[in-house]
């Protein structure tokens, strides 16, 4: 593969939803700070998901691999602030800043980790039932409708 096509081809990626939230808001060095591997734990590993484990500020986390449906790509967006538009006789005032939302990734996020605090989540868990449920109302939205 040339160089010029390894740059248009797009990796997916992994995103992490972790039970915490943090005051930052930027990069991270993840390579170097944020390391898992598959659980070892016969008690938290489950059937048919790849199950990871970490430690994280301290606390243990369970993590489940939940792969996107094919027809779903995600993206990571986020918000960020500009100045509004104004009149030429309003300059002197502060300019005041609108949030608005840009896309960060490139690449679709095809997978992502939902961790928990010291336990693995439950097939039942709000978030999993969240992406099954969203999947079958996007294709009902999607689907032909007969004439």
């Amino acid at each position: 593969m040339s160089n010029q096509e390894q740059s248009t081809t797009t990796v997916p990626i992994t995103a992490h939803l972790f039970p915490f939230t943090s005051p930052l808001e930027g990069p991270v060095n993840s390579k170097d700070f944020f390391q898992f591997a598959p659980t070892t734990s016969i008690a938290h590993q489950h059937n048919s998901i790849a199950t990871y484990e970490t430690i994280v500020m301290g606390r243990r986390l369970i993590g489940y691999g939940v792969d996107l449906p094919e027809s779903c790509k995600g993206h990571i967006w986020q918000h960020v602030q500009t100045p509004e538009n104004r009149d030429e006789h309003e300059e002197e005032e502060e300019e005041e800043q609108k949030p608005r939302l840009i896309k960060k990734s490139e690449q679709p996020v095809s997978r992502f980790v939902l961790w928990k605090k010291d336990t693995a989540p439950n097939d039942q868990d709000a978030r999993l039932k969240m992406i099954e449920d969203w999947h079958t109302v996007m294709d009902a939205v999607h689907e032909p409708i007969p004439l």
